[in-house]
């Protein structure tokens, strides 16, 4: 897998050769301690490839940023007594308003408006909503929790496979080699009785030796193939070069050495470990607490709330006196205890 840069400066940068000159000689450093980074390291164990994978692989940073996300949303649910306020405005030109009453509006005199409102709330008591926010976020949380576990399964069978059919045609080409050798010795022997006009000297033998050949050959095109893949599938998951080769510090039998428990000690082990099915426990929490958002949101919410409102209109101010009602010139605000 390789990824490509764009290490192109802004057009006033080029009139600047030192500044120009310095960063390409940084993003070439930059490239060459990546390089050397993956050079200089030959031999892997299976902790060291793993932990390499986990470091580069897409799907960590995936469920890293939707964990990211569930916790966001709890931190939110938590801070529900926070004040809300809210503010806008207004700024506008109005006609003015003429004396006669057969014309109300004077298109020749405009003037300025302005108007600007805001509101301040606490809520004091919710009747069960942020209790069942706060549960749906905890539950997002497990429920991200989760999905990374998901993708870390998710990167580990890749891994395994590439480690498992990689260390499985090596095994293979090793054991055809020996089957080679015994193929040559088993001709060489047959070869001798047939100079010596041995009497248990078989024409047909020739036959057999030479399809066990062929299969032979067929079985090393396949490891072949399949050491091939598995290399290819090796350097994508850690993100190597492609003429990057990694050598495993481990063998084929130590890989699949392992206990495996009885039947009902995995199924148990299942039930608490897997995490579809945590996922799944989480998701349920979840929606239950959409029930209780529902039912709650039938209930009012108590909050202790405050608002200010200003208006004013030039033009509309200049032909009114204290005893005329105005609409667009005022000042008002309130404060007390609120029922949503």
């Amino acid at each position: 897998m390789t990824h490509a840069s764009d290490s192109r400066l802004p057009v006033r940068s080029l009139k600047r050769p030192w500044l120009t000159l310095t960063v390409g000689a940084l993003i070439a450093l930059l490239s060459l301690g990546t390089s050397d980074a993956h050079a200089s390291k030959t031999r892997w164990s299976y902790q060291e490839l793993w932990q390499h994978v986990k470091r580069v692989h897409p799907l960590a940073d995936v469920a890293s940023a939707e964990l990211k996300d569930f916790r966001a949303k709890l931190n939110h649910s938590e801070r529900w007594w926070f004040p809300r306020l809210s503010a806008n405005s207004i700024l506008a030109g109005l006609p003015g308003e003429d004396t006669k009453l057969n014309e109300r509006t004077d298109f020749t005199n405009w003037g300025p408006y302005v108007r600007s409102d805001a509101s301040l709330s606490i809520p004091i008591y919710t009747f069960g909503r942020v209790d069942a926010l706060k549960t749906m976020a905890r539950s997002g949380l497990a429920i991200g929790d989760a999905k990374r576990s998901i993708a870390e399964e998710t990167m580990r069978s890749q891994l395994d496979q590439a480690v498992l059919g990689l260390l499985y045609a090596r095994e293979l080409q090793g054991l055809l080699s020996e089957g080679r050798k015994e193929l040559k010795r088993a001709q060489n022997q047959l070869l001798e009785e047939e100079e010596e006009d041995d009497e248990s000297y078989d024409p047909t033998d020739k036959l057999r030796l030479r399809l066990v050949e062929l299969e032979l050959k067929d079985r090393a095109l396949e490891a072949e193939n399949l050491e091939i893949q598995a290399m290819t599938g090796l350097r994508l998951l850690g993100q190597f070069p492609r003429d990057y080769s990694p050598t495993l510090t481990f063998s084929f039998a130590e890989f699949i050495k392992l206990k495996i428990p009885r039947a009902d000690e995995c199924l148990d082990i299942a039930k608490r470990e897997r995490p579809e099915v945590k996922q799944i426990l989480a998701y349920q929490d979840v929606k239950t607490a959409e029930v209780m958002l529902a039912k709650a949101n039938y209930l009012p919410q108590l909050l202790v709330g405050g608002f200010a409102r200003y208006s004013y209109a030039q033009v509309n101010d200049e032909i009114r006196d204290q005893d005329s009602a105005d609409t667009l010139n005022y000042l008002e605000g309130g404060a007390g205890l609120v029922l949503s």
